[in-house]
C-alpha cells in the first residue's frame, strides 16, 4: 500500500479531494494536511488521515514525511506558502516525487517535480472546443501531441476508405469513435462521415495527417500513398503507345499532388526511345530500368509496397492482362487506365450513376481529382426516377457545394454506353469491384456499368478501390 501526502488549501484543493475520495482505492493510503474547514468536513473517511496544522511548519511536516510517504501533492491557493512547503519537503527528502499545482508560472530545476500549470490546462481545454483545431491528449502519454482525436468531415478524402488501404508510416489509426461508441480499428474498418479517429504517432506527422483529413479537396493521392507509378514494358508496347502513356503520365504528375513519379522500364529494347525517356529524369521523376526477367505482377506488388505508391498508371493492354488483373485489384490502390484519348484534351470528369452502393464511396476522390485536374464535373443519371438515385444526386450536390464546384447533371433512359460515347473525350470514374475480374463474356449479359467498363476502353478511366 502506497502512502500519499496531500497538502491542501483553497477551492481547487476541495475539488481535487472530492475526486480522490470518489475514486478511492484500497491500494493507497492518504494523509491530508490542511487548515481549511471546508476540507476537514471529510475527515472521517476510511483510508484517509487528516492533520490540521500550518503546512509551512518544517518540523511538523518532517514528522509526517518520515512515515514512508511515497508521493506528495501540493495543491494550495497561496503562492508564497506553496513555494515554502515545496522547499521544506525538498530539504527533508531530496528525491521524493512531488506534484505541484501551479497557477503562477513557476519554474524549478527538479527532475522529480511535476508542475501542473492550471492556466495551460484551461487554455488547452478552451482550445479543444475551437473548430478546425486538433484535440490532443493532455493527461495521458507524453502530452506533446502524440495522441490526437480528429473528426472526419463530409467531403474528406479519407471517407469510405478501409483502414488497411490508408498508408500509415510513423502513425496509426488506433480507434474510431462513432455514435458515442468506441470501435477498435481493424484492417477492414470503414471510415464514415462524422467519425472521430483516435490516431497515435510522431507529433509532426500527426499535424500533417490532421490537415489531410480535414481538407476536403486537393489531397490525392493521399490517403493511398504519396507517389505515382508507371510501368513500361518495351517488349510488348510499341514506341507510339509508350510515348502516349508517358505523355499522359507526365500530365497527371504535373496536375496532382504526388511527391514523385516513379517510371519503371522492363525489357529495355529501343535504345533511342530509352535515351529519350532518360532525359525526363528529374528531382521529382525517377526512372529505373529492370534488366532481369521478372514477372510484371511481382514488380508491381513490390514497387507499390516499397515506394509509397498512391496512384498506379497503366495502359489499356496492361489493365486487361489476365496475369496482372488480380494484382492490380489486390493492391487496393487507385488505377488510372489510359485509353487512346489525351487527358489534357478531356473537358469533363464523369460518374455514371447506377444501383451500385459503391458509387457514393468514390465520391470524395472523384471531386478531389476533378478539382486537381481542373475539369468540369458531370453526373450521368440513367434512372432519374429511382429513390436511390435521388439520394445519390443529393449526396453529390452536397459535396459540390462544399468544394464550391459546379456540377452538370445529365438524365436519360437510353443505352448508357451508347449515350456517353457521344462525348468526344472525358475521364470516367468508377468503383473498382471484384466483378470486373470476371471474363468479358459473362459481363456482356450484364446491365452493370462497372462490369461493362471495357466498352469505354478508348477513354481514360480511374478505377477507385472500395470495400466490398
Amino acid at each position: 500500500m502506497k502512502k500519499i501526502l496531500l497538502i491542501l488549501s483553497g477551492i481547487v484543493a476541495k475539488h481535487f479531494l472530492d475526486r480522490v475520495v470518489n475514486s478511492y482505492t484500497k491500494d493507497n493510503e492518504y494523509i491530508v494536511i490542511t487548515t481549511d474547514n471546508n476540507l476537514l468536513q471529510n475527515r472521517k473517511i476510511s483510508g484517509f488521515t487528516f492533520y490540521s496544522f500550518d503546512a509551512t511548519s518544517f518540523v511538523k511536516v518532517s514528522e509526517i514525511i518520515k512515515k514512508d510517504i511515497s508521493q506528495v501533492f501540493i495543491v494550495m491557493s497561496n503562492k508564497t506558502d506553496s513555494e515554502l512547503v515545496y522547499k521544506n519537503i525538498r530539504n527533508i527528502k531530496k528525491y521524493i516525487s512531488v506534484i505541484f499545482y501551479d497557477r503562477w508560472g513557476l519554474s524549478f530545476d527538479d527532475k522529480n517535480l511535476i508542475l501542473v500549470n492550471s492556466n495551460e490546462l484551461i487554455a488547452n481545454k478552451l482550445l479543444d472546443n475551437l473548430p478546425n483545431i486538433p484535440v490532443i491528449a493532455q493527461n495521458i502519454g507524453l502530452g506533446i501531441g502524440e495522441i490526437m482525436e480528429v473528426s472526419v468531415p463530409f467531403g474528406s478524402s479519407f471517407l469510405y476508405r478501409h483502414i488497411g488501404s490508408i498508408e500509415q508510416k510513423q502513425w496509426k489509426i488506433a480507434a474510431i469513435y462513432r455514435n458515442n461508441n468506441l470501435v477498435l480499428a481493424q484492417e477492414n474498418s470503414i471510415i464514415l462521415p462524422n467519425d472521430a479517429l483516435l490516431i497515435i504517432g510522431k507529433p509532426s506527422i500527426l499535424k500533417n495527417i490532421y490537415k489531410a483529413i480535414k481538407k476536403e479537396s486537393g489531397q490525392f493521392p493521399a490517403p493511398f500513398g504519396q507517389n505515382s507509378y508507371l510501368l513500361i514494358d518495351m517488349k510488348y508496347q510499341n514506341e507510339d503507345s509508350i510515348r502516349h502513356i508517358l505523355s499522359n503520365a507526365l500530365y497527371t504528375h504535373r496536375k496532382i499532388r504526388d511527391s514523385m513519379l516513379y517510371i519503371k522500364i522492363i525489357n529495355p529494347a529501343n535504345i533511342e526511345l530509352l535515351n529519350y525517356i532518360k532525359t525526363i529524369d528529374s528531382k521529382d521523376i525517377e526512372i529505373t530500368i529492370e534488366y532481369k526477367d521478372s514477372k510484371k505482377a511481382d514488380i508491381f506488388a513490390k514497387d507499390v509496397k516499397d515506394l509509397s505508391i498512391g496512384l498506379v498508371i497503366v495502359s489499356h493492354e496492361f489493365f486487361n492482362n489476365k496475369y496482372l488483373q488480380h494484382t492490380l485489384y489486390e493492391i487496393k490502390k487507385p488505377i488510372l487506365k489510359l485509353g487512346t484519348k489525351n487527358l489534357d484534351e478531356a473537358k469533363d470528369c464523369i460518374v455514371m450513376l447506377s444501383d451500385s452502393i459503391d458509387i457514393e464511396k468514390i465520391s470524395p476522390i472523384f471531386f478531389d481529382l476533378s478539382i486537381q485536374l481542373n475539369k468540369e464535373i458531370t453526373l450521368y443519371d440513367l434512372n432519374p426516377d429511382g429513390e436511390k438515385h435521388i439520394q445519390l444526386i443529393e449526396h453529390f450536390r452536397n459535396l459540390a457545394t462544399i468544394v464550391s464546384k459546379n456540377m452538370n447533371i445529365v438524365t436519360g433512359e437510353k443505352n448508357p454506353i451508347r449515350e456517353i460515347k457521344k462525348y468526344d473525350n472525358f475521364i470516367h470514374f468508377l468503383p473498382y469491384t471484384k466483378e470486373m475480374l470476371e471474363p468479358k463474356l459473362f459481363s456482356l449479359f450484364s446491365n452493370s456499368i462497372e462490369r461493362l467498363h471495357f466498352k469505354l476502353s478508348d477513354y481514360n478511366q480511374f478505377f477507385l478501390p472500395i470495400d466490398n
